[in-house]
């Protein structure tokens, strides 16, 4: 064939490609695919790139390349109307898989978080957000200074000089943004030459935050070590954090999800322990401050006699509380220990038993064992405790009683108290848990590995409180440590106090003596001064970052999103009430059209009768409610298939002739179905041993039926009605199989998708992902046709 000639049989074949037009109901999605493409590739031009997080351009074309494939099958599979209303399900569903993606892109491109702070919720919102930022960083610099860095900072000219210039170009185009009203929604997209702009104004605040990263970076490589504080400074600066954290108002908004209220309340308790385990060391030195005071204010006013007289009186009386403390203190510390190791002790057992455990080999009775050892070391750590009980009541009513100490100190010694009630009660809590376990475990001599194994998972995942337990104890073991030994300190101090009395000295030399000693400076070495004033900086620094400006910033946007999202709850729930208005009214008018006593007929013919009851499954020219094939084509693939010799052919025919048992099989598991039954590694093997298609077929239908049952078209599960035995879905949505993680599809879809690639007419890769690839070669190499049986069915169709 000349060169010519092959020309012009492309030019043919091109110009009929360019002549053809798609059918109707695909040109939309055809359309959008072309768009998607020319928008991403504007979008991802080498100016834009800055913008996006690392490996998400990559995503992006991923996707688009998805898109590009689908269309390119619809293109060229779809070419007519006949096409189009032979695989209609299958079509439309490659339609709104390109819609769907390019959605996601848009998302992704004009919608997204752009990398800058403040964070909006629609690009909107964010460039109102920015721009106040950056206003505000602009009048900063104008008065000398960076007002958003925690540090003072120096300005410099050029940056002053930079900002005011990016500052100027933006604000135009801010507010031309901000009128744009498809800035601020969601729908339509935006065009390319918006998202090209609202990527322009950003740049600009990217470059601005830059700016002040650069300046933050200078200040702190000048900047000197903090200064190491005086005792006195840090009990100051402990006593203002106190303040300032007592004063936080934990959220009550019902936008907050329990587990963040619950972890703020967690942080906040973290914080208060940290903060008097800091404090606790200096506490001694502020209470020989107060004494001091106390004795020089009783000499002004009594005389030194009277005074110093009275003063040694109550520091023999105070020294007994003392030693009455330490004792106390010391007995709990060693119970506190005790419990703390046996909850340590514990947790790392039951993680590494939970954690080399086998679902296939694992028996009850060796679960039942272990939890019995751990309910039993669970009450021997709940006996230890109570040991303590009236001992630890006791001390709870001194501390209230005498007013030894500092409201401060006094205060964390009862907390400390009361968090210690509320791990041991977190600690009983969970032995009920297992005590539960271990009744249920008692009677369960047969379960299988995969049951045990899961009940140990459901135990083990209980176990959050037996960890709290013992974090509380260990703090609470930690602060009973520090506490006692300050109050050995101040002892030591009030002994030796004793024994000046005990010298026999004049008021005068006893007052002075007094005076002398508590004046004494006490031993802090200037590297524990200098660590517990970084830790006081970071303690303020972890109350600000939690419940500071950072969480302010959080709830905004949470109120944002809420915001947005009340249009859609407002109208899913219509759905929901209009969805169970239809099915009343359905009901309804079927109870008012049935008769009241319907007219039996006698049938003339035993014939007649019985072809009547089997007309929903016959292969005349009605379609059965099963076929997955138009009439015409399933008397042609029967046909075919009735005069084929090997096995496959025979079992596929056997298949076509009876295309009712795989939905009448669905129907039986739908009315014994058991929620939560998930057997999948035994249905995957049954799948696997499956000996005809017939039963290979059926055997699909228990695994993608049996773990899930029934889904919606938004991949979520319907619910059961035990008592109807059956799932209850609104009128006119459609019940799924849950075929991955990710899709659904009908029955009668699924049944189709798996007898087209057993006739031969789509790949098997295109069950790849519904069917595991082990599977996938069973199906190819036992129940497929060949090739030779493909053509037959190949030439049986074209004679239609």
């Amino acid at each position: 064939m000349s060169t010519n000639t092959l020309e012009q049989l492309k030019h043919a074949q091109s110009s009929l490609q360019a002549e053809r037009k798609p059918v109707s109901q695909i040109q939309g999605a055809l359309k959008q695919a072309k768009d998607i493409t020319q928008f991403v590739h504007l979008a991802l031009g080498k100016e834009n790139r800055w913008i996006f997080q690392a490996g998400e351009p990559e995503c992006i074309v991923s996707m688009l390349a998805d898109i590009n494939r689908t269309n390119k099958e619809l293109y060229e599979k779809c070419r007519s109307p006949e096409h189009f209303n032979r695989e209609a399900d299958r079509f439309l569903k490659m339609k709104n898989q390109i819609q769907r993606q390019s959605d996601c892109i848009h998302l992704s491109l004009d919608q997204g978080f752009y990398g800058t702070e403040p964070l909006g919720f629609s690009p909107g919102k964010a460039i109102e957000l920015s721009l106040k930022r950056i206003k505000s960083i602009r009048d900063g610099l104008q008065q000398g200074k960076w007002v958003s860095l925690p540090i003072d900072t120096a300005v410099d000219d050029a940056a002053k000089t930079e900002v005011e210039k990016l500052y100027s170009a933006v604000v135009p185009l801010a507010g031309t943004l901000l009128n744009n009203k498809n800035v601020s929604s969601f729908d339509p997209p935006m065009t390319i030459e918006e998202v090209q702009a609202v990527y322009k104004f950003f740049q600009s605040v990217s470059r601005i935050q830059d700016l002040e990263k650069q300046a933050m970076k200078t200040a702190l490589k000048k900047k000197s070590a903090a200064q190491t504080s005086t005792p006195d400074e840090l009990l100051e600066k402990l006593s203002g954090f106190e303040r300032n954290l007592k004063s936080v108002k934990l959220s009550s908004s019902k936008n907050i999800p329990d587990w963040e209220l619950e972890l703020d309340q967690i942080s906040r308790t973290d914080m208060l322990l940290r903060m008097y385990l800091l404090r606790i060391p200096f506490e001694p030195l502020g209470f020989f401050h107060k004494h001091l005071e106390i004795l020089r204010e009783q000499k002004e006013s009594g005389g030194i006699e009277k005074s110093i007289a009275e003063f040694h009186d109550n520091a023999t009386r105070e020294l007994e509380h003392l030693q009455l403390f330490i004792e106390t203190f010391g007995s709990v510390e060693e119970t506190l220990r005790e419990v703390t190791g046996i909850l340590q002790n514990l947790s790392i057992s039951f993680g590494k038993i939970y954690h080399n455990a086998s679902s296939q080999t694992i028996t009850s009775t060796f679960l039942f064992k272990v939890l019995g050892l751990i309910k039993g070391m669970l009450e021997k750590g709940g006996r230890v405790a109570d040991s303590k009980t009236q001992k630890l009541n006791q001390l709870q009513q001194n501390v209230k009683d005498v007013e030894l100490f500092d409201a401060p100190i006094t205060e964390g010694m009862l907390y400390a108290l009361d968090l210690l009630g509320e791990g041991k009660n977190e600690m009983l809590q969970y032995c009920e848990q297992i005590k539960g376990f271990v009744e249920t475990l008692s009677n369960a001599a047969d379960w299988n590995s995969r049951k045990t194994y899961n009940y140990l998972q459901k135990a083990y995942d209980e176990n959050a409180g037996l960890t709290s337990a013992a974090m509380v104890f260990g703090s609470v073991t930690q602060t009973c440590v520090l506490l006692k030994s300050s109050i050995k300190e101040v002892e030591s101090m009030w002994l030796e106090l004793g024994k000046l009395r005990e010298q026999k000295l004049d008021s005068t030399t006893l007052y002075e003596q007094t005076i002398a000693l508590l004046e004494r400076d006490s031993a802090f070495s200037e590297e524990n001064l200098q660590k517990s004033t970084e830790q006081v900086e970071e303690l303020n620094w972890i109350l600000d970052e939690i419940f500071g400006q950072g969480a302010k910033e959080e709830q905004r946007f949470v109120e944002e999103l809420s915001s947005e999202l009340k249009p859609v709850g407002a109208r899913i729930q219509a759905q929901k009430i209009k969805a169970a208005a239809q099915k009343e009214e359905l009901a309804s008018e079927v109870n008012k059209t049935a008769p009241a006593a319907p007219v039996q007929r006698r049938s003339t013919s035993r014939k007649s009768a019985k072809a009547s009851k089997s007309e929903p499954f016959s292969s005349g020219g009605k379609k059965s409610l099963y076929d997955p094939f138009p009439p015409f084509e399933m008397t042609a693939l029967k046909e075919a298939c009735k005069t084929m010799t090997s096995s496959e052919g025979k079992m596929i025919y056997q298949v076509l002739t009876n295309t009712h048992t795989f939905f009448t099989l669905l129907n039986k598991m739908e009315n014994s179905f058991k929620p939560g039954a998930g057997l999948e590694n035994e249905l995957q093997q049954d799948l696997s041993k499956s000996k005809t298609t017939h039963e290979f077929l059926n055997n699909f239908a228990r695994l993608k039926f049996l773990p899930h049952g029934y889904y919606n078209n938004n991949n979520a599960p319907f619910d059961y009605n035990e008592e109807k035995h059956r799932f209850e879905a609104p009128a006119g949505i459609e019940r799924q199989l849950k075929l991955s993680a990710s899709s659904t599809g009908s029955p009668l879809e699924v049944y189709r998708r798996l007898i087209r690639v057993l006739l031969g007419f789509d790949e098997p890769k295109t069950l790849s992902t519904i069917m595991p690839q082990q599977i996938l070669s069973i199906l190819e190499e036992d129940f497929m046709l060949k090739s030779e049986d493909k053509r037959t069915v190949e030439e049986g169709l074209q004679k239609t």
